[in-house]
């Protein structure tokens, strides 16, 4: 899709110019009828610039078959202005210095085109931003997935660009989606799956995907649990810090490092300004409060809440517990003593767990940022924390559910992520990208592209996606809105008004617990039958048959989808077999642990290629403890449940 030409364009977001270049000049020739026309000059041969001219070499070689050659600037072809140049890190007139965090410019002029970006950050990413943008809008590159297979490259022989002259960077502050690849099996007690080189090709193509993807941040706001260590620095010297517990419940709970305040205490907020002043008070202080259960449960905090019949045990240790009003008062109360000291002070927090829900008629005082953590139908609750006065970014979840199944509810989150880019969000962490690419891969490019060209719709980026398998296009869409369809019908996350959904029927029939991320395994053998899986396979059968005569990548992209149904399949015969779902009779122990077994050689196989990074399903398993995870001792406990 083209969208930058001669004439002047506005784009979506702040520090986005595109000026019209000079009237008549001709088009930059890179390659012409697969003929490179065109040298890659650097004039900084530092690994990073390096390694982005190797990129662009790469994607315009793979769309024109032509390689054009990389060159020094001093040498005689870097310095022949009259040939076609691409000039990378530099450009006549173009002062680098002067560009903002992450700006690049995209400009041709005398034959030439120039790639520069932002040089002046600890890692300096802006002039591979630069090259990504053109490869993007200029070539039509798109990045589904890590790896050769998931890189889509439109055919062109002639590659001649029109004159050009952007300046912009990313319009969010923050974009990160959180990757576990690289400490994912090192608390496991089963051996990892790959050696320690091949772990550092996956995370080496996880991490250029989330490059292509503009993935960075500018942000000086810090989220993340503030207050772990306090409960070793002060309980001995001042217990009062500290959550009040019910009768008969000791401190520290649940866990030194979890352990929460008594936020009504005034001496809580005069230590948190003394850690701040002697930090040399920095324009962001982090107050984010520790993760799970166990708030204080002592009448000044509960009355601060507003909810005068929560009981000490539902403020303790229940979800159902609304505790905004206590953390709004603390928020409250140290801006102001804060901003005093220095103008430019904020404060940041997780707006989570009994913490999220926003009151009626509440205020939020100036330089209150929030990372909002809510499933993608929160509108009213994102819009009362904006219209409150809060900066916001968004801190989500979302791809903790359903485990390795094929989760893609498309539309509703893309349409509530657009929401809230649209109504002040600076920014997003999720946590996490989990690797299941052929299952789940469709969301986290949603997400990912949306972050990039956020006037794209939905469907605009779903026809992307699909556009990738050539004449099995409109199978691809068809497959896609199979899962989507089947994901609503699940209802994994749905607005609390919903009737009970199948997920959750399903759990109380079995009696799975209410763990939502637990049960996305345990549930995998009801809500995936063969009759559910079959009209998938069925599709991608009719896409193979489609695609018969594309280029054979995109036959190599149909299996990459079917290899995520296998892998699914397998992996719900395997938690059937070991939670006794429909187990054949005499199947043994030895049995059970040998399909166990093939199941980790069937991740090994599949992950290099990204079908499924078995590192992190492995480490998922153990952590929500289900028992088919290779290392949990009580995998064939009949009673642990």
């Amino acid at each position: 899709m083209r969208t930058l030409t001669r004439s002047s364009v506005i784009c979506v977001g702040m520090f986005c110019l595109l000026a019209a270049a000079p009237a008549g000049a001709d088009p930059v020739v890179i390659v012409e009828q697969g003929q490179a026309k065109a040298v890659i000059v650097i004039a900084d041969d530092t690994s990073s610039i390096r390694r982005t001219a190797e990129e662009l070499q790469y994607h315009i070689e793979r769309a024109s078959g032509a390689e054009l050659p990389i060159v020094s600037a001093s040498s005689p072809e870097g310095q022949d202005s009259a040939s076609a140049r691409i000039l990378v890190g530099f450009g006549p007139g173009i002062d680098a210095n002067g560009l903002l965090q992450e700006e690049y410019v995209v400009k041709t002029m005398d034959n030439a085109l120039c790639i520069v970006g932002e040089q002046k950050s600890r890692e300096p990413m802006a002039t591979s931003y630069g090259v990504y943008h053109f490869l993007d809008r200029e070539l039509g590159v798109r990045w589904l997935w890590p790896g050769d297979v998931g890189t889509y490259v439109p055919k062109r022989t002639t590659i001649a660009i029109e004159p050009l002259d952007i300046r912009t960077r990313p319009v969010l502050e923050k974009r990160h989606l959180r990757i576990h690849v690289h400490n994912s099996h090192t608390d496991q007690a089963a051996p990892p799956l790959l050696n320690k080189d091949a772990l550092r090709l996956l995370e080496k193509d996880a991490q250029r995907w989330l490059d292509h993807h503009m993935m960075g941040v500018r942000s000086s706001f810090g989220f993340g649990h503030a207050f772990g260590k306090w409960w070793d620095r002060y309980h001995e010297a001042h217990p009062d810090y500290f959550a009040v517990p019910p009768a008969g419940i000791a401190q520290p709970s649940p866990h030194p490092n979890r352990v929460k305040l008594c936020v009504s205490n005034p001496a809580v907020a005069n230590q948190i300004i003394e850690e701040w002043r002697a930090a040399g008070r920095p324009d962001n202080w982090n107050v984010c409060p520790n993760d799970s259960r166990g708030f204080c449960t002592c009448d000044k905090c509960r009355a601060l809440d507003g909810f005068p019949d929560q009981s000490p045990k539902l403020v303790w240790n229940r979800y159902e517990a609304v505790l905004t009003g206590r953390y709004l008062g603390l928020w409250n109360g140290l801006l102001p003593r804060m901003r005093a000291e220095n103008p430019k002070a904020t404060l940041s927090s997780y707006a989570y767990s009994n913490y999220r829900k926003p009151l009626g008629g509440m205020h939020v005082e100036e330089g209150l940022v929030l990372g909002f953590v809510d499933s993608y139908h929160a509108y009213d609750q994102w819009q009362q924390w904006h219209e409150a006065g809060a900066k916001l970014f968004l801190r989500p979840n979302w791809w903790h559910t359903g485990s390795i199944a094929p989760v893609n509810p498309l539309h509703a989150m893309g349409d509530y992520f657009k929401f809230a880019h649209e109504h002040s969000m600076l920014g997003f962490d999720f946590d996490a990208l989990m690797g299941y690419w052929a299952t789940q891969g469709p969301c986290y490019y949603l997400v990912a592209r949306l972050s990039v060209r956020p006037e794209m719709t939905v469907d605009d980026v779903i026809d992307e996606y699909c556009s990738a398998f050539g004449n099995a296009k409109a199978d691809i869409r068809r497959y896609l809105r199979y899962w989507e369809d089947y994901t609503a019908t699940c209802g994994y996350s749905l607005p609390p008004s919903q009737e009970k959904t199948l997920h959750q029927k399903t759990c109380e029939e079995h009696g799975l617990g209410t763990s939502g991320s637990r049960t996305g395994w345990t549930t995998l053998p009801y809500l995936y039958p063969d009759d559910v899986l079959a009209p998938a396979y069925q599709i991608l059968d009719d896409a193979a048959h489609g695609a018969q005569d594309d280029d054979p990548v995109v036959q190599a992209r149909i299996q990459f989808l079917r290899d995520g149904l296998v892998h699914l399949q397998r992996t719900r015969d395997v938690i059937a077999l070991v939670y006794g779902v429909n187990r054949p009779e005499g199947t043994s122990q030895e049995d059970i642990a040998q399909r166990v077994k093939e199941l980790q050689g069937l991740r090994a196989e599949l992950t290099p290629r990204h079908v499924v990074w078995g590192e992190v399903a492995n480490w998922m398993e153990l952590r929500r403890k289900v028992r088919s995870a290779p290392g949990q001792k009580e995998w064939n406990d009949p009673d642990d449940e």
